[in-house]
């Protein structure tokens, strides 16, 4: 027990590397089209290992990873289809969540993503997703303040 008390009070054992990155406003995308989310405010990052520029995260270490992302989709004018948000790992799609509500329009649908993955360094981490507002524009929901689309990303202790 002495040498376990010693890792923790050194910092020795941690879920590092974490991050919680989302939209910071409102991001417009083309009705039902395959939208990268360009998410824009970094929050948290211990590793600074997301990529503002290609909006990635970028696995700093090998490890297994518990990984949560939201979509809040939104419509106006009570002609919102469907909200799809998609999970990828260097260019392939691994998660996917959706709502569709065609026979009961409304106007927003929030999707909810969680998974826990064996990651390689470097491995890249992007969320997309897809909404269609019918009529109206549609757009992933973004705030300064509140997280109403984002990715959080942590290692875990194994």
């Amino acid at each position: 027990t002495k040498i376990i008390a010693d890792s923790i009070t050194s910092g020795a054992i941690a879920n590092t590397p974490y991050a919680h990155i989302k939209l910071s406003s409102n991001q417009n995308t083309n009705n039902a089209s395959n939208t990268k989310v360009t998410l824009d405010s970094v929050e948290l990052d211990s590793a600074s290992a997301y990529n503002t520029t290609s909006k990635k995260y970028i696995i700093p270490s090998d490890g297994k990873y518990f990984i949560t992302a939201q979509i809040d989709g939104f419509g106006s004018q009570g002609s919102y289809d469907f909200t799809i948000a998609k999970l990828r790992i260097n260019g392939s799609e691994v998660a996917q969540s959706r709502t569709l509500h065609r026979s009961n329009d409304g106007e927003e649908a929030t999707e909810n993503l969680t998974l826990i993955k064996d990651l390689n360094q470097n491995d890249e981490i992007e969320l997309y997703g897809q909404c269609e507002g019918g009529a109206s524009a549609s757009y992933f929901r973004g705030d300064s303040t509140l997280s109403y689309t984002y990715l959080n990303i942590f290692k875990l202790i194994t």
